[in-house]
């Protein structure tokens, strides 16, 4: 889905071991460029339930790629795909297209990097666009920003 709605891809049974378990699941739709996903874990005996965190995967033959929590608070989590070592640039914008935190550069290496943006916590609740960078590619992301 798109990391904020989900469905139901399956039903597994928990199994109580004291030494813990694995637990397997594969999906059968094909990964176009990126899936998430995250598990809702069922009381049965005390009839609540929460959520894991959530994960993204991408499909390693896909271009560059970028996630992010959303919506953020005090901090704002980019889970970043590259399909080789090189630098990406990140600002972020207002609603009004004025950038509220200025470019910044992470050099990553090949794969899926988690970066982290620290100093969103005093921007005003509201909309933001995130614009990352990676060679000649550009991705835009629309994000909220709670408080």
């Amino acid at each position: 889905m798109d990391g904020i709605n989900f469905y139901r891809s399956a039903v597994i049974s928990a199994i109580n071991d004291i030494d813990g378990a694995n637990y397997i699941f594969n999906d059968p739709e094909k990964i176009s460029s990126m899936a998430y996903y995250r598990l809702e874990l069922v009381s049965m005996s005390a009839g609540d339930h929460k959520y894991s965190k959530i994960i993204t995967l991408y499909n390693n033959h896909a271009l560059f790629k970028v996630s992010a929590v959303n919506p953020f608070k005090s901090d704002l989590k980019l889970d970043v795909f590259v399909p080789h070592e090189g630098q990406v640039e990140i600002t972020l914008y207002d609603a009004f297209g004025k950038p509220v935190v200025n470019k910044k550069s992470f050099q990553l290496n090949k794969g899926n990097t988690v970066v982290t943006l620290d100093d969103v916590g005093i921007l005003p609740a509201g909309i933001y666009v995130l614009r990352t960078q990676f060679e000649n590619k550009t991705i835009q992301n629309k994000l909220f920003k709670v408080n």
